[in-house]
């Protein structure tokens, strides 16, 4: 589906909420939120700002009763700052998704594939922020907590083995974790460190995914430190 597909489902949909009854509107409401989230993710990438923080704002509304889905929608928001290089507000908005990571994880004990994903996603979003405002540190902190995360499932999630797809997901996020935190531990001055995590990555792209863009990236990064 493309952006006018989500906008047309979103228009049907809240023709669908009004005739609503009442103990079914928290469903109807998780639906819109995430459309709205898909719509202004889609228009971020187009470089539709107005549009992406309309919707935006429209997500957190129909998210208020959903910690998971405030989370996502504030993810976003994150998205949206750092490609209009606000930095001051991405950081605003990430802290508070990773606010409410920290808030679902102490909530929940077991928590699914898809939760863990977005937990890790958003310490990864902080890095980035933090790492463009020369904060280091504690973007290197943040690209290491992702990893923590995303070590929590590997192979299985509370007793159940996982799809293919979740298992592709979770070697992607870990990807992206130990390609930050290999930026960042250049920055820091940690050659061999950082070198170290990119020859990981090298050796477990290899095996897994040869075409993977992120390969091309951290061969130019070893080739640059010889």
């Amino acid at each position: 589906m493309d952006k006018s597909d989500f906008l047309s489902a979103y228009v049907l949909l809240k023709e669908v909420l009004v005739g609503t009854p009442q103990h079914r509107q928290t469903e109807v409401q998780d639906e819109m939120a995430q459309l709205c989230n898909f719509i202004a993710i889609s228009a971020v990438k187009q470089e539709e700002f107005r549009q992406a923080e309309q919707f935006l704002r429209r997500a957190l509304r129909y998210s208020r009763h959903s910690p998971y889905l405030m989370l996502v929608s504030y993810n976003n928001w994150s998205c949206l700052y750092k490609k209009t290089l606000n930095n001051s507000m991405a950081l605003l908005t990430i802290g508070k998704a990773v606010a409410l990571a920290n808030y679902i994880s102490e909530k929940e004990e077991c928590l699914p594939v898809e939760k863990i994903k977005l937990l890790a996603d958003s310490h990864i979003n902080l890095c980035v922020v933090l790492s463009q405002m020369g904060e280091h540190q504690q973007a290197l902190e943040n690209a290491n907590t992702a990893l923590e995360w995303i070590e929590k499932y590997n192979g299985r999630v509370n007793g159940e083995r996982l799809t293919v797809k979740s298992l592709n997901d979770r070697n992607n996020v870990m990807v992206i974790a130990k390609y930050n935190a290999a930026v960042e531990l250049e920055h820091l001055k940690r050659t061999d460190e950082a070198r170290g995590l990119y020859e990981d990555i090298r050796d477990f792209l290899g095996k897994w995914n040869v075409s993977h863009p992120m390969l091309r990236k951290v061969e130019k990064a070893l080739k640059s430190m010889r």
